[in-house]
């Protein structure tokens, strides 16, 4: 059996497995159509989470219309265009009175929370604790008033007496 000898426009030398890994490679260049851009990400994501917006205001905003006409339309008239599934209409006033109070309360509790996670007005830790940085030794915040900003740093409350309290005349503020 003899071969035929392909005459086509291969290259001289190339092997038929040659071919084959080559045809395998990606092109070196993709696609325009393929290649997104990371700003056309973002505007294609930005242009999603405004439909999504969007939609959520159509929908509560149908909601809210569905809710008024639920509240204020008589019930015999709703039964006489066949809406008799609709709950007690007591609910149009209990569920917005329980929101608010609902509001009302958690604003209660979070001054609440806040007021026993502090320390007393008598207890040190208000003074000094572990998240206090002192002013490098040697300095206050007092000395130079030229300074645009002093240095971060906690006032001691004995600087702050001092200052406040001395009988001394360049310790006060004139």
């Amino acid at each position: 059996m003899t071969r035929k000898r392909s005459t086509g426009a291969s290259a001289v030398g190339s092997t038929a497995p040659e071919k084959l890994r080559d045809a395998a490679k990606p092109p070196a260049v993709a696609p325009a159509s393929t290649q997104v851009s990371f700003k056309e990400m973002q505007r294609l994501h930005a242009m999603r989470m405004e439909l999504f917006g969007f939609a959520g205001w159509l929908a509560s905003a149908l909601f809210y219309v569905l809710f008024l006409v639920w509240a204020y339309v008589p019930q015999t008239t709703l039964e006489a265009y066949g809406f008799t599934y609709f709950p007690s209409k007591h609910w149009a006033v209990a569920v917005p009175a329980m929101i608010v109070v609902t509001y009302l309360f958690s604003l209660v509790l979070y001054k609440a929370v806040n007021l026993l996670s502090t320390p007393g007005l008598g207890s040190y830790a208000t003074i000094l604790d572990t998240h206090t940085v002192p002013l490098p030794e040697g300095t206050t915040c007092f000395q130079d008033d030229t300074e645009a900003t002093p240095g971060i740093g906690d006032i001691s409350i004995f600087e702050v007496n001092r200052h406040m309290f001395s009988q001394d005349k360049q310790f006060k503020e004139e």
